[in-house]
């Protein structure tokens, strides 16, 4: 069976430390049907957002090094090496380049200015909840 290829941004990430990996995304990340994919910079956005203060509260170091272990055990890091410029936000066109580059079948967000353009290339993207209605339950 041919995995499906999913990308998912940092929120999605976060929410799952967050929530002590107890959500719908944790429930996602274990179908083996689908192969998640990094690259350094989505990895250095998580990273960064780690860090941000207002995350402090809700986390602790411990969690984060439980997170990082599993992410990479679970997620296929790809090198990225297209340039892409589509997004109206340039900040987020390191997802589109990501898409391009590992093929991927979804690029999972909440971020508005990803979802306005619904597809990019062979890549749908959409909200978790579109991705578990429409397309999860094929």
């Amino acid at each position: 069976m041919v995995k499906k290829i999913i990308i998912a941004d940092t929120n999605w990430w976060i929410s799952l430390v967050i929530a002590r990996f107890d959500n719908t995304f944790s429930r996602l990340l274990e179908n083996e049907e689908f192969e998640f994919c990094s690259s350094e910079k989505l990895e250095i956005e998580i990273q960064n957002t780690f860090k941000k203060k207002k995350l402090q509260k809700y986390i602790s170091d411990d969690i984060i090094k439980v997170f990082w272990l599993s992410f990479h055990l679970r997620v296929t890091t790809i090198k990225t090496i297209s340039t892409i410029t589509v997004c109206r936000d340039p900040k987020d066109n390191f997802l589109l380049a990501l898409a391009k580059d590992s093929n991927a079948d979804f690029l999972i967000t909440g971020d508005k200015d990803l979802l306005i353009l619904e597809k990019f290339e062979n890549t749908i993207i959409c909200t978790l909840t579109d991705f578990i209605d429409k397309y999860l339950k094929r």
